[in-house]
């Protein structure tokens, strides 16, 4: 009887020393957690990380991030450095109880996808190790336009870049360069690469239209020319973006340029004025001049009938109900003063579309035309 007693004493030791042995397991620091975006193929997608500490302010941080890259590609994050294919390691020096990382892929492939932690070192503001609970993402992508995917380029594993070449452009010689920065990148376009004369050469494509521009050099100033893909030459250019998917790009010479299949080519017609000049000695010299007034209205000229207004309307409100018929238009003419007080304006329904020009160069006297617009 002795002996069972014993035994039932041990047996319930046991059991009381169970849950005690659960109850003094260490509790996590804090926690590394995440969104899950969805997106679309060929578009960019966000995906926040956020390192956050309940026990006070973070110090340095450290999380290293793979993913598939056959399902995505990493485009940009503050404080986050690219690695081998599928890598990103994130890197910050807190301050507080929490650090936020805004990192930027491309959807690449349609299905559903996971940006997991491969590792991290996480202290506290005075130094000592934390522990977190780790947490992933899962990205959905959709459908999309496999077109807008960017190509990858090529990691050479130094900065170097290749050699500039010569090139002609309407009888002048240029200096085709990857020295460029990203400054210099217009608005819309990214970074790619062309393989030209057996290199691959640093040029910006439109993300959505497809259109490849190179940076030529003539001295010591350059710009980014169209470039023909086809017979690998270049064209002199300049875009008026209308909005986020719409723009007008303006050749001087449309018989070498092939355009994508996203733009329509049409006509502007450009007037200039002869303006005769009498030299000191008597002598009439014939001087030809840009009308900067027909220069500043080749906008509102392109778009003064109702079918383009009507088009222009459709890319900014993305109404594709919209048709000429809506459109009538309200560009207010100086009747004192002979003198238009906008430069084109057009109503659709109960809305108005007003466009005025932007004072493109520094104008001295503008204080007092401003005076007379204001005294009109």
């Amino acid at each position: 009887m002795k002996i069972r007693k014993k035994i039932s004493s041990v047996i319930l030791a046991l059991c009381l020393l169970v849950p005690c042995f659960s109850m003094v397991a260490i509790a996590a620091d804090g926690k590394i957690s995440f969104s899950d975006p969805s997106t679309k193929v060929g578009d960019m997608v966000e995906v926040k990380c956020a390192v956050r500490s309940t026990g006070g302010s973070l110090g340095n941080v450290e999380v290293q991030l793979s993913y598939d890259s056959e399902a995505l590609s990493f485009d940009s994050g503050d404080g986050a450095e690219s690695g081998e294919d599928g890598s990103v390691t994130l890197a910050g020096n807190g301050g507080s109880s929490e650090q936020v990382f805004m990192l930027k892929f491309q959807a690449l492939k349609e299905g559903s996808t996971q940006i997991t932690i491969s590792g991290a070192t996480i202290a506290s503001a005075s130094g000592s190790e934390l522990t977190l609970d780790q947490g992933n993402s899962t990205v959905k992508i959709a459908a999309g336009d496999p077109s807008k995917i960017k190509k990858k380029e090529k990691d050479s594993g130094s900065s170097s870049s290749a050699e500039d070449i010569q090139v002609e452009v309407d009888g002048t010689a240029y200096m085709l360069t990857d020295k460029f920065s990203e400054g210099d990148i217009p608005t819309g376009y990214a970074k790619t690469t062309v393989s030209l004369d057996g290199q691959e050469r640093q040029m910006v494509v439109n993300e959505n239209s497809g259109v490849t521009l190179g940076y030529l050099l003539n001295g010591d100033s350059g710009s980014f020319f169209l470039y023909n893909e086809e017979n690998a030459t270049f064209s002199t250019y300049a875009e008026l973006a209308i909005s986020d998917k719409t723009s007008i790009i303006l050749l001087s010479d449309t018989s070498e340029v092939n355009l994508p299949k996203e733009y329509q080519q049409a006509e502007l017609k450009w007037r200039k004025r002869m303006a005769k000049e009498r030299s000191e000695k008597g002598v009439e010299a014939i001087r030809e001049q840009s009308n900067r007034e027909w220069k500043s209205s080749a906008f509102t000229m392109y778009f003064g009938t109702p079918e383009r207004a009507a088009e222009l309307y459709r890319a900014l409100e993305q109404a594709e109900d919209i048709g000429p018929e809506d459109v009538e238009f309200a560009t207010l003419q100086g009747v004192m003063f002979m003198a238009r007080k906008n430069d084109m304006a057009f109503t659709v329904g109960r809305k108005v579309l007003v466009i005025g020009e932007h004072q493109s160069t520094v104008n001295l006297n503008m204080p007092l035309r401003s005076a007379i617009y204001y005294g009109r």
